[in-house]
């Protein structure tokens, strides 16, 4: 008998309709008797690849966005190997793990600093445009049925190790052990500085900003509150600052906020990040997110900056680390799984074989 071509029979097969509403066992054993061309209860590693063009065929724009390069990454991030068969219970992880997350995700919406020192008029750092992010930001609150909205905002205390004010007020100890070339009395708003406590974090030096209790502090009056909300305090210690969401800068032992524990409380999967500052609290809570094995998403419409080029750079950061970047148009979409990442995918693969090679 002849075997089985699967890329000649390809065409004249009806594509499997995936259910996103009925994703049980009986789904999970129809689909791998789909992709079992050859009938034999393993799927080759040809046969496995056409669950690719099932799960990333966008039902929406048509049109796949997958190409060999990132096929060849899914498969080494599952762990498949050219020569080797997925059997039944290979397959029957791999859809629990990764099949039913892509086809049914859990999100949350993660709205970064949007204070009133960033984003009013009147704010002590205020951002070119920052309002412009707010009424988008709003609209994705109240048309999408994201599972959880997080607000967090920077609450230092008045002593807080980012502000410039700090360096100069002879009351506060905290010794400095790099300046970077300057004078302790020259350094200024934008300069660098290291501490003695925490040696290896370099401390960006910004004006005094969202101080507790104060009115900058405050979340920008015309942002709307979702019912389904989470707030994170972060920067509270006066000694190490904290940009991302999810940990102080220090990155050590005790840095880590509650967001992450909360988000896996929710059987959070994915992020959608908002916000302000692009290059700095909005990129390192979703590095922050990428290095804990959540599909992470930029809204690009959605988030503003200070500097040009200090965005661009994190943003080159986040796509080596396959963040994925939309407009806000396109959301629903991508919450609602009518639309596919294969990047995100890819994010999803990792975390699943947790680095390791082994399924977890």
């Amino acid at each position: 008998m002849t075997e089985l071509n699967i890329f000649e029979l390809h065409e004249e097969l009806p594509l499997f309709e995936l259910d996103v509403h009925h994703l049980d066992n009986d789904q999970r054993d129809r689909l791998f008797q789909y992709l079992d061309v050859n009938n034999n209860s393993v799927l080759t590693v040809d046969e496995f690849r056409r669950l690719f063009k099932l799960l990333f065929y966008s039902t929406k724009y048509r049109e796949n966005h997958l190409n060999d390069k990132l096929e060849t990454k899914l498969l080494n991030a599952l762990n498949i190997k050219d020569y080797e068969t997925i059997d039944v219970q290979k397959f029957n992880i791999i859809w629990e793990k990764w099949i039913k997350v892509i086809l049914k995700p859990q999100s949350a919406l993660v709205i970064v600093d949007v204070q009133n020192d960033f984003i009013a008029n009147s704010g002590s750092m205020t951002v070119k445009s920052g309002q412009t992010i707010v009424p988008v930001i709003n609209e994705l609150i109240q048309t999408i049925n994201f599972d959880v909205i997080v607000y967090t905002y920077d609450w230092h205390p008045w002593n807080h190790c980012s502000f410039i004010d700090s360096v100069h007020n002879t009351d506060i100890d905290r010794s400095l052990i790099e300046t970077f070339g300057k004078n302790i009395a020259d350094i200024g708003v934008g300069d660098q500085v290291i501490y003695e406590k925490y040696p290896k974090v370099v401390q960006h030096l910004c004006p005094k900003h969202c101080a507790q209790d104060s009115d900058g502090a405050k979340l920008y009056k015309d942002l709307v509150i979702s019912e389904n909300s989470m707030f994170i305090a972060k920067g509270m210690d006066p000694d190490i600052d904290s940009h991302s969401a999810f940990a102080n800068n220090s990155k050590g032992k005790g840095s880590e906020t509650e967001l992450h524990n909360k988000l896996q409380q929710l059987g959070i999967t994915d992020i959608y990040v908002t916000g302000v500052l692009y290059e700095y609290c909005v990129g390192q809570t979703a590095m922050d997110g990428l290095n804990r094995g959540y599909r992470t998403v930029i809204i690009e419409d959605a988030v503003r900056e200070l500097s040009c080029s200090l965005k661009d750079d994190m943003k080159n950061c986040l796509i080596k680390n396959n963040a994925y970047f939309i407009k806000s148009k396109d959301v629903l979409d991508l919450v609602n799984s009518t639309v596919r990442s294969v990047q995100m995918a890819l994010v999803l693969a990792n975390k699943v074989f947790n680095n390791n090679n082994k399924l977890s």
